[in-house]
This record gives structure tokens, sequence and C-alpha cells, in this order.
């Protein structure tokens, strides 16, 4: 059974599984790329579409496109994690003032050891 329904800009979702009608394939509408909504991709999140490198838009359903963000917010904590070691342990803050700040900011640095640095 396939009847569509768009659930975000860009996304196409089917119901072609007669065996079990609950399953949702959502497709890109720009490169192809598709998934089901019960399984995961090596790698991915339920749901997640893997887009062709040519796709600019890369949309992906709320529940995913939401998981993304809080990954992606763990990922730049880390990075200033590191960074803010890197810099107490050389002194270096290799020109990189904005992660400075913000290092100190989010108290990853003192004021004394952001003031230390090398540029």
């Amino acid at each position: 059974m396939t009847s569509p329904n768009n659930t975000a800009a860009g996304l196409t979702t089917t119901y072609p599984y007669a065996t079990s009608p609950e399953v949702a394939r959502v497709q890109c509408g720009e490169c192809g790329g598709w998934a089901r909504t019960d399984a995961a991709g090596k790698g991915l999140a339920v749901g997640e579409i893997l887009h062709s490198k040519r796709c600019d838009g890369r949309p992906q359903i709320p529940a995913v496109a939401v998981l993304a963000a809080v990954v992606a917010e763990r990922e730049a904590q880390a990075d200033l994690r590191r960074f803010a070691a890197r810099v107490r342990r050389t002194g270096s803050a290799q020109g990189r003032d904005a992660d400075v700040l913000e290092c100190v900011r989010l108290g990853l640095l003192s004021q004394s050891e952001a003031m230390n640095t090398d540029d």
C-alpha cells in the first residue's frame, strides 16, 4: 500500500510494506536517499536518511533532526574541552580568540589562563 504523505519539506513518506502497515519509508526528494522508520542503518539513528554527498538540503524527520542537534552540541562541547586542555598544556591559543572567550564563559578556562596564552 503506497499512500504518500509529506512529513517535512523535501521528504516523502510512504507506507509500502503490506506485512507491516505501520512502518513508513521516508525518502529525500532531492537525492533519493531513504530509510525505514523501524530500523537503523549502520552508524545511523532509527529513521535517519543517509543522503548522497551531492544532496544540499539533507532533510531528516523531526525526531532525527532533534537527535542530530543534541549530538552536534555534545561534539562542540567536547571540542571546547579538548581545546581548553591544550591551551592549559601548551599556552598557545593558535589564533582561536573566539574559542578562548567561549571557554572562559563556560568555565573551562580561567581568566588568568586565557590571558597567559601566546597567539
